[in-house]
C-alpha cells in the first residue's frame, strides 16, 4: 500500500472528500520556513482537487490531517492505462501508414497523432466504464504531525 498524507476537505454523512496534503498547501513552507515548496507551489499555481476516499477512521471532521493509502497493484493498473494506451494507439497507428501503406512521413505523422487521439478517447471510455471503488484513497488513520507540519521534513509512520 502506497501512503500519502491529505486534509479532510469536507464529511457529508458517510461520504468523505479529502485534498492532497503537498507543498503548495503546507503553512510552514508558505511561510518561508520550510522545504521552499510553498514558493514551487505559487509560481506553478496547480489547481488542487478535493476526492471521495473511503474511511477506517471514525469521527473525522473538516481539517483533520490524515495519511491515506491506495494498493499498489490499482496505481499500477490505472498508470498503465493512462500512459499505454494512448501511446499503443499512437505507434500501431503511425506503424499501419508506414508499413502498410507506405505513407510519407507527414501522413505517419498524422496517423500517429490520431492513434494517439484514439487511445486517449480509449482510457476515457474505460475510466467511465471501471468500478472507481477499487480506485479510491482509504483513510488509514490520522495524521500524528498536523495539517500544518511540512510533508517533506516529517515522518508519516
Amino acid at each position: 500500500m502506497i501512503e500519502e498524507r491529505a486534509i479532510v476537505t469536507s464529511v457529508d454523512g458517510e461520504q468523505i472528500f479529502i485534498q492532497a496534503l503537498n507543498m503548495g498547501n503546507c503553512q510552514r513552507c508558505a511561510e518561508g520556513r520550510g522545504c521552499g515548496g510553498g514558493l514551487l507551489g505559487r509560481l506553478a499555481r496547480h489547481r488542487q482537487y478535493s476526492i471521495p476516499a473511503t474511511s477506517q477512521v471514525k469521527g473525522l471532521q473538516a481539517g483533520d490531517a490524515v495519511v491515506v493509502g491506495i494498493g499498489g497493484d490499482a496505481l499500477l493498473r490505472a498508470s498503465a492505462m493512462v500512459y499505454l494506451l494512448p501511446l499503443v494507439g499512437m505507434i500501431a497507428l503511425g506503424a499501419f501508414a508506414s508499413v502498410v501503406l507506405n505513407a510519407g512521413d507527414l501522413l505517419v505523422a498524422g496517423f500517429s497523432v490520431s492513434g494517439l487521439a484514439a487511445g486517449l478517447l480509449m482510457v476515457h471510455w474505460k475510466s467511465r466504464s471501471l468500478d472507481a471503488r477499487h480506485f479510491r484513497p482509504v483513510i488509514l488513520r490520522k495524521d500524528r504531525f498536523g495539517a500544518d507540519s511540512c510533508p517533506r521534513l516529517t515522518e508519516t509512520s
